[in-house]
């Protein structure tokens, strides 16, 4: 007999980013609810939520209706700000540890509650994506003795006021991510910022490395593949196809987003290998019934404001479901 305690609504949105506001905001226009919107993290908002306004820094949020470039956190602000005074409850540092698709359930545990069940006649996910590792890309290779970060480790560093020591930074990755990580490196003081990619050239549109020039204009490099070369007494390098060798002591892999769809794949919904991009019926809606699918973990790297809006389209298909359901 399962003891632990169930909290019933009638969607529950799993993700906290612009997809999953965007979600929420259209539901609660058609006076659906109550919501239970979850997220891990301690506060709303995403990845965009870890961009605050800072001096030296620089904003990468693109509000195309406004016509502005924001910083992460004051476009989250924005999107909060749409959401419904009542009807919506927000669940944060909650960590989703299982699906049950049959049930509509959601296994979760958070430091208020502990471990307990949420039941709701609709589920959204809003996971978002997560960049691949060095490792899982498969072009960067050998043993090192420098910092590899990810950029949401950069982040957290530089969030805490870190203050980096490294004077040659490489950026491996050519996306917008990677432009606004190799921006933060210049910006935190990294004497030089290079960039390496697979790609035969920058994989961001010129108009977007026009903006970041402003703060930084990487070496560029195209490579097939890299390896880190290191030898006693020596600066580590990382050695490219071809015999080049560029100075690194520090490296950032960036970008190429595969879908934090670990809990579809665990609950046996339908995904694509191998990034396990989830199978969609049509607008999000997923193969177990009455779950769906909105933002970045549909595949691909999209923009918040895409995100926000693929949320509110999303919200007008769970609306449809929960309507033909309840007149059959």
């Amino acid at each position: 007999m399962n003891q632990n305690p169930i909290t019933r609504v009638r969607v529950a949105i799993v993700g906290g980013g612009p997809a999953g506001i965007g979600a929420a905001v259209g539901l609660a226009k058609r006076r659906i609810g109550p919501i239970l919107l979850l997220d891990r993290w301690d506060k709303p908002g995403g990845v965009p939520a870890k961009y605050p306004a800072k001096a030296g820094s620089m904003p990468t949020y693109v509000a195309a209706t406004q016509g502005k470039v924001l910083f992460g956190q004051q476009f989250v602000d924005g999107l909060l700000k749409k959401l419904p005074p009542a009807g919506l409850q927000w669940s944060l540092e909650t960590l989703v540890i299982h699906l049950d698709t049959h049930r509509r359930q959601l296994t979760v545990v958070n430091p208020r509650q502990g471990k307990h069940l949420i039941q709701a006649d609709a589920i959204v996910l809003a996971t978002g994506a997560r960049e691949q590792t060095g490792p899982e890309q498969g072009w960067i290779a050998g043993s090192r003795n420098m910092p590899a970060l990810q950029t949401m480790q950069l982040l957290e560093l530089l969030n805490q006021g870190a203050k980096l020591p490294w004077e040659n930074g490489i950026v491996a990755g050519s996306d917008l991510i990677a432009f606004a990580a190799a921006a933060k490196l210049k910006g935190a003081g990294t004497h030089a910022v290079g960039m390496v990619d697979t790609a035969a050239r920058p994989q961001t549109s010129w108009l977007a490395r026009r903006y970041f020039r402003h703060w930084v204009w990487p070496r560029w490099h195209q490579c097939s593949t890299a390896q880190y070369k290191t030898a006693s007494g020596e600066k580590a390098r990382l050695e490219l196809q071809g015999g080049t060798h560029i100075p690194c002591d520090a490296l950032v892999v960036c970008g190429r987003l595969v879908p934090n769809a670990e809990l579809l794949v665990a609950a046996g919904i339908a995904t694509r290998p191998p990034s396990h991009v989830p199978v969609t019926r049509s607008r999000g809606r997923l193969s177990s019934t009455g779950f769906f699918a909105a933002g970045n973990l549909l595949g691909g790297f999209h923009g918040g404001q895409w995100c926000y809006f693929n949320g509110l389209r999303v919200a007008k298909r769970v609306a449809s479901y929960l309507q033909a359901s309840v007149q059959s």
